[in-house]
């Protein structure tokens, strides 16, 4: 009797451990392979993904000679759940002004992997909106491969806490695996100001981000290249301006 029940104990020591694994939490194992985020495009610095293969932070700086002053975004995206995760970030478009900070929580709706198609929903406040003033934001995403490509776009609207302020945005990104450990696409924002009251001088009617981006991976780091085109007009103003943009990031996944 004390044979069988060694031999029990025993068994159950072993098998527990494969049990454990097969058990659902509800949050996809994390890896360490900044490979898979990129290929998300979860990396791209004017995109929108609407999955996030792995919590990851990056950094991105960069130069705008349409608006005549440095650009930074800072943010930290952490995966709580197989379809959830929250992004805290911070954004700085000069010449003037500050890092203004924003949080968003974005919400899978349908898996690739099993709906043949990649949807997310996610909402978040911004201290600084396109308008210029804090704003609520309310946002789509999809994404899909094709061939190797991973090609995601993604609508939105800013809801101005001050002054009734509105603005839209869209995005557009393709991301194809090239070479080992690199990636290679392009990469698109526009914004609009949908609010034509009260506007000042200074704020956008309408700015728009273009151009080629590459991402090279290696092990948890990645580092992203992007060099394009940027236009913009501003209210009262006649003319547009139209310049280029050059943007470098390093990111990590954990």
């Amino acid at each position: 009797m004390t044979t069988v029940r060694s031999s029990s104990l025993v068994l159950l020591l072993v098998a527990a451990p494969a049990f454990a694994d097969d058990t659902d939490t509800g949050v996809e194992k994390p890896t360490n392979d900044a490979a898979t985020t990129v290929d998300a495009g979860d990396f791209v610095p004017l995109g929108v993904s609407p999955k996030t293969p792995s919590s990851h932070a990056q950094m991105v700086g960069g130069y705008d000679t349409a608006r005549g002053g440095a650009v930074v975004e800072t943010k930290v995206e952490a995966k709580l759940h197989d379809r959830f995760e929250i992004m805290v970030a911070g954004r700085y478009e000069g010449p003037t002004g500050m890092l203004e900070p924003r949080i968003t929580g974005q919400l899978g709706i349908l898996d690739e992997k099993k709906q043949r198609l990649d949807l997310s929903v996610s909402g978040g406040w911004e201290r600084q909106g396109f308008n210029g003033v804090p704003a609520v934001t309310a946002r789509i995403a999809a994404g899909h491969h094709i061939g190797d490509a991973y090609v995601a776009g993604s609508t939105a609207m800013g809801f101005g806490i001050n002054d009734n302020e509105r603005y839209g945005e869209l995005t557009l990104s393709g991301l194809g695996h090239v070479a080992p450990h690199v990636y290679a696409g392009l990469d698109a924002r526009g914004r609009l100001d949908l609010q034509h009251d009260t506007d000042p001088s200074t704020e956008d009617a309408w700015a728009v981000q273009a151009g080629p981006v590459a991402s090279v991976a290696a092990g948890p780091v990645a580092v992203t290249g992007f060099a394009g085109v940027s236009a913009r007009r501003q209210h009262t103003v006649a003319t547009d301006d139209i310049g280029a943009i050059t943007m470098l990031g390093l990111g990590a996944v954990f």
